[in-house]
């Protein structure tokens, strides 16, 4: 059993360690827009009390249409997400409809921050 969990403890580890990279990826070379929240949903998840809400956010891509995509995130309870926040969006022009290929960062973004926790990940 403890093989078994040390099996999953790894594999979990190297899911987040790509996600992150894949993060890093999206912010350096993608095209950085405005976005805004549209919709946001309690996904009646909670952990350590803090809620999973899924979101939705409204962008222009880089030939001006409108797009929407959705993220679920783990919040602070006075710091969730509502309609009308701002939002930063992240994308490849090429391919602006996937939403594995967007990243989004709610409120202002301070770009020296950003590298810096993007860094330590």
């Amino acid at each position: 059993t403890a093989l078994v969990c040390a099996m999953l403890a790894r594999r979990a580890y190297r899911q987040r360690l790509r996600y992150f990279q894949r993060l890093r990826r999206i912010v350096s070379e993608g095209t950085r827009t405005a976005g805004v929240v549209t919709e946001t949903h309690d996904t009646g998840v909670e952990i350590l009390n803090q809620p999973r809400i899924r979101y939705v956010v409204k962008f222009s891509d880089h030939q001006g249409v409108e797009r929407w995509v959705t993220k679920t995130g783990q919040f602070d309870a006075m710091q969730l997400p509502r309609a009308g926040d701002a939002a930063v969006v992240w994308f490849y022009p090429e391919h602006a409809g996937d939403e594995s290929r967007i990243a989004v960062a709610l409120g202002a973004v301070d770009d020296e921050l950003l590298a810096a926790a993007l860094a330590k990940t």
